[in-house]
């Protein structure tokens, strides 16, 4: 039963939250896009200014392997 599992992606587990990075006052998470021939680096980043959070959302032209 866990070859099908495995196979048809029925781990039981719930998505991985991704991991957090922090720099400079600045909340970076990474939101990478499924593509043809890999993956888009994609992120959110965030900011607190002045009690408001603002946010940017960061999408390169280029696609990776991994």
């Amino acid at each position: 039963m866990s070859l099908l599992k495995k196979l048809f992606g029925g781990s039981g587990d719930p998505p991985k939250e991704p991991r957090v990075e922090d720099y400079n006052g600045y909340r970076i998470y990474p939101a990478p896009l499924k593509e043809q021939g890999g993956y888009r680096i994609a992120a959110r980043i965030e900011k607190d200014i002045g009690g408001e959070t603002r946010t940017h959302t960061l999408i390169r032209a280029d696609v990776v392997a991994d």
